[in-house]
């Protein structure tokens, strides 16, 4: 059986390493590669859908429980990456550009590179994000899941409602001089493996798309903020590069 096993999603810089040092070293290594998947429409491919698409707790949650469209996201997408290997593989921020050599592969990784202009503020809900311990991450990072594109039984099984990551799979999180990695095991939870099976059954036919956001549990945190989000067009299996350490 196929299954996704780890979603990976890398933040780093883009002109200004906020988060971080405030300098612009790495950007080069984070705005200058493209991923094994191309940018556009087309099968293997991804790109950034319309942010208003994703809905997150606005200014008022705690008093109208409303949801809202989101606004720009803070991080904008540079690339994809679309990797089946032997083994299963972690801080693949550590990996990027050794070789690629064929072998036999079950386990699949798709990794997300998002970067930034935006200065990260101090004390800000991303910025605990970024600096806190595993435990407060577990709490906060959110998946928003939707199927735009695909058939009925995958969008009844994926669903679009916002899920706390750390909470259902389990999340390794490693963090560099000017990013962090979010490394997701989509295999550890039952229920998700089953929801991912028939997902790669379909596979080559869906449109996916995901977004990301930080739970914000008081009124000074809200509203919640979409930090990026990524399109995934008919993915084929085949075409997954072979990735060993």
């Amino acid at each position: 059986m196929h299954l996704l096993n780890l979603l990976r999603v890398a933040f780093g810089p883009y002109v200004y390493v906020a988060a971080y040092n405030g300098h612009s070293d790495g950007l080069q290594k984070w705005c200058s590669f493209s991923g094994t998947l191309s940018r556009g429409v087309g099968r293997n491919s991804v790109s950034e859908p319309d942010s208003s698409l994703f809905k997150l707790r606005g200014k008022r949650y705690l008093r109208d429980g409303l949801l809202v469209a989101a606004e720009e996201p803070i991080f904008k997408l540079v690339a994809a990456d679309w990797y089946k290997s032997k083994d299963k593989l972690d801080n693949v921020s550590c990996l990027r550009g050794i070789s690629e050599v064929p072998h036999s592969g079950h386990y699949y990784s798709l990794v997300y590179y998002f970067a930034t202009r935006t200065k990260i503020l101090e004390g800000s809900l991303l910025h605990q994000f970024i600096h806190k311990d595993d435990n407060f991450r577990n709490q906060r990072l959110l998946l928003l899941p939707s199927v735009p594109e695909g058939s009925w039984i995958v969008r009844q099984a994926v669903g679009s409602r916002a899920v706390v990551l750390g909470q259902i799979l389990d999340c390794s999180y490693h963090k560099g001089k000017n990013y962090i990695e979010v490394d997701v095991n989509m295999g550890s939870s039952g229920i998700v493996r089953g929801v991912m099976s028939i997902v790669f059954g379909y596979i080559s036919a869906l449109v996916v798309d995901m977004g990301f956001s930080l739970r914000a549990e008081s009124e000074s945190e809200l509203p919640e903020e979409l930090l990026g989000a990524v399109r995934c067009f008919r993915l084929d299996l085949s075409t997954a590069a072979n990735l060993e350490r």
